[in-house]
């Protein structure tokens, strides 16, 4: 034998020794037996069931029976029906709150709003004033403090009642009212003290001059004229009668 056939050389009788003399597992064979038992134990269980007995009743007792699932049925419906009443008026109930609670906030904050009307009109007549000195950085300042004033209150809800158009009484009030020819009846003219509306009511309405049209002269026709000098004759010819 070579050199390399001696080094492959195994002896074969040292590893049947070795392998007889590893212990077995003994709890495995202990699980096996368990589960082979259990499985016995469930198999005579299932044989050892007996089929259900079949009851016997009379008509009348399944009459009554049917009676009293269907006053079950009804109770139940009926109970379920109350239910959803009552959550529907509970959703409603909710709904209401938060309107509630909606409009006490809006009157809160509209009554703040209210408050600084004053303050705005000074603004803007400060505003109205400093309108040649933009170039001012102290002017520009003041502006976007105003801008950021105006933000904030539209932020809020507040907005400016248009006079634009004609004067509507639910959003105007006249003060002044000046006849015009060339001017549609109603026109707003002037606004002399700005409106404003806090989301839907109305906290200021605006102060405004209106147009009124002027009343045409009346030109008399010669019928008319005529007519005139015919009653005025008339009259004094009844004077005369009296006299007489």
């Amino acid at each position: 034998m070579s050199s390399e056939d001696e080094d492959l050389f195994v002896d074969t009788d040292y590893i049947d020794e070795d392998v007889k003399s590893i212990p077995r597992d003994k709890n495995k064979e202990k699980s096996s037996k368990d589960i082979e038992k259990q499985k016995t134990t469930i198999e005579t269980e299932e044989e050892e069931q007996e089929e259900p007995e079949n009851i016997t009743i009379s008509k009348k007792e399944y009459e009554d029976l049917l009676n009293t699932i269907k006053k079950k049925e009804a109770k139940y419906d009926e109970l379920y029906e109350r239910f959803q009443r009552v959550q529907a008026d509970f959703e409603n109930y909710k709904k209401f709150l938060e309107k509630e609670r909606q409009k006490t906030i809006n009157y809160a904050s509209g009554q703040v709003v209210n408050k600084l009307l004053n303050v705005l009109d000074n603004f803007d007549r400060a505003m109205d004033l400093i309108k040649d000195r933009k170039d001012d950085p102290f002017i520009q300042g003041i502006e976007s403090i105003y801008e950021d004033f105006h933000k904030v209150l539209k932020e809020e809800g507040l907005r400016q009642i248009d006079c634009s158009g004609k004067f509507d009484p639910y959003k105007h009030e006249c003060l002044l009212i000046e006849e015009k020819e060339d001017c549609e009846e109603d026109q707003i003219l002037e606004v002399f003290k700005k409106g404003y509306r806090f989301k839907d009511k109305i906290l200021r309405p605006a102060m405004v001059k209106v147009a009124k049209n002027k009343p045409k002269p009346c030109v008399e026709t010669n019928n008319e004229k005529s007519t005139k000098k015919e009653t005025k004759e008339e009259k004094k010819n009844k004077n005369k009668n009296k006299t007489e």
